[in-house]
Order: structure tokens, then C-alpha cells, then sequence
């Protein structure tokens, strides 16, 4: 899937997940085309390594936040964790300043999303997936279709208030045009890799001392931590089993040939 990525970008048809949650405007489940390539390239300018480096500052800023709230109110860390990851993505997202609490409805409403997202994509889950033209029976997936509702208030408001500021002042935004996936497939990406274990504790002390907080200048030489987080994620990914992928062309993978149009999975472990 690495060698001959290029062979296998495409997706399946993802009704449930796809359409009627998603309102087909997700890249997540963009067919291979000249839409998927421009998707991909308006995210590709503002979320390379290059470019991701200036949202360093803002980072740390809301990380120091969160420690204190932590110390503050240790009993509450899950919703503090939950605070950062949606304060920094709303930031990065839409430019949104206005503070950004796990408890707000608007975080509410992208966790609920997400939580039906990652039901929706799991094979079988919905009868809909197999049988298409159920998407236009009016009584079909009443709550998938809430979601989606759901989704499209949520963008559409906050892609207008950002038109607004563009309209209305001079002054820069930022990357506010960035598409939905981020916001909704960040909350929990953000809140799942910032968990620190005791095992990494040591390292910690020994780089980082107890008299600072860690910075990104010190990530070459957490590599304990950096290991932990991504055997964190391998063990317990995002989307377990991962997403779809589908063949645009016949792929020879060793002695066997996959053929175009065949769904392939990626095995996380």
C-alpha cells in the first residue's frame, strides 16, 4: 500500500458514511479524480511540515492551559484533554478565538458526529451500503440523516462567520479554509495522542527537568515518547480496521494480482 499507493487511493461507495452523513463533501471518501486532487492539494498547502510549523505557538499555548487545568481540577482531565484538542482545532480550522469548552454544545455536536461516522463506516452497519437506492426512501436512516444535518449546520456556520471576518476586516484569519475533515477527525486524534503514560515519565525528567514544560525543540529527544504514542495509535487506531481503499488499475502484489475495483483494507496491526 506504500509502494503503489497511487493504485489504490480510490474508495468504495460508502453510502451510509459517504452520502447521507457526510453529504458526499468529506475527502475521506472522495472517488480518485480531478475533486479529490484539488481537495488534496488546498489541504496539502496549509498542513505539510513546513506549513504546520507555525501552529507550533498556538499549540503550546493551549497545551500549558490544559496542564493547568488538569492541576486545577484533576477529577475532570478527560473533559480538559477534550477542551485543547477542540479549542485548537476550532483555532486552526475556522480561526474561531472565542474560547472552546468539551462541554459546548458545538464540541457536543462534533462528537456526536464523529461517534456515528465511526459506526457508519463499519462493514455491514448499515443495510444501505448493499443496498443503495434505500438512501431515497424518506423513513431510511433517520439518525444518519440528522447527522448529517447536523454536520452541514455546523460547517456552513462557521465557514460563514469566517466570510464575514474576511468581508468585514483586513486582518488575516489564518488557515480557517480547511476542510471539515480536520475538525472532525482531529477532536479525537489530538485527545487520543496527548495521553502520557508512567513509562515515559523518566525520559521526561531527564530531558525536560521539572522546572519547564516540554516544548517542540524537544521532540527529537523524547523518543521514548514519540515510540509510546505511536504504538498508542497502531494498538488502538482512530477507525479500527481502518477505512476502505479500492483499485483503480490490476495491482501485482507479490505472486497475485488484485484486481481494479477491488476493496482493500489495511491491516493496522
Amino acid at each position: 500500500m506504500e509502494k503503489q499507493g497511487g493504485s489504490i487511493a480510490d474508495r468504495p461507495r460508502m453510502v451510509a458514511a459517504g452520502e447521507i452523513l457526510s453529504y458526499g463533501e468529506r475527502l475521506t471518501f472522495a472517488h480518485v479524480g480531478d475533486r479529490f486532487r484539488r481537495m488534496r492539494r488546498a489541504l496539502h498547502a496549509h498542513l505539510q511540515p513546513k506549513a504546520a510549523d507555525e501552529y507550533q505557538p498556538l499549540q503550546m499555548l493551549y497545551a500549558k492551559k490544559m496542564v493547568l487545568n488538569i492541576l486545577d481540577d484533576p477529577s475532570n482531565f478527560y473533559n480538559h484533554i477534550m477542551t485543547c484538542a477542540a479549542m485548537t482545532i476550532m483555532k486552526v480550522t475556522y480561526g474561531k478565538n472565542t474560547p472552546t469548552a468539551a462541554t459546548d454544545s458545538e464540541a457536543i455536536e462534533i462528537r456526536q458526529i464523529m461517534l456515528m461516522f465511526r459506526a457508519a463506516i463499519r462493514s455491514g452497519a448499515y443495510l444501505v451500503d448493499s443496498i443503495p437506492w434505500l438512501k431515497h426512501l424518506p423513513w431510511y436512516g433517520q439518525e444518519l440523516r440528522r447527522g448529517g444535518e447536523m454536520f452541514k449546520r455546523l460547517n456552513t456556520n462557521n465557514l460563514n462567520r469566517v466570510r464575514q471576518q474576511i468581508v468585514q476586516s483586513s486582518e488575516d484569519v489564518g488557515p480557517s479554509f480547511a476542510r471539515s475533515m480536520l475538525k472532525d477527525g482531529g477532536a479525537d486524534t489530538v485527545s487520543v495522542a496527548m495521553s502520557v503514560q508512567a513509562k515515559v515519565q523518566a525520559e521526561f525528567d531527564e530531558v525536560v527537568g521539572g522546572h519547564r514544560a516540554p516544548t517542540f525543540a524537544d521532540q527529537s529527544s523524547l523518543l521514548r515518547l514519540q515510540a509510546f504514542i505511536s504504538e498508542a495509535l497502531r494498538w488502538r487506531p482512530l477507525v479500527a480496521g481502518g477505512l476502505a481503499h479500492r483499485t483503480n488499475k490490476d495491482v501485482i502484489w507479490e505472486n497475485y494480482c488484485i484486481p481494479a475495483g477491488t476493496t482493500v483494507f489495511g491491516n493496522h496491526w
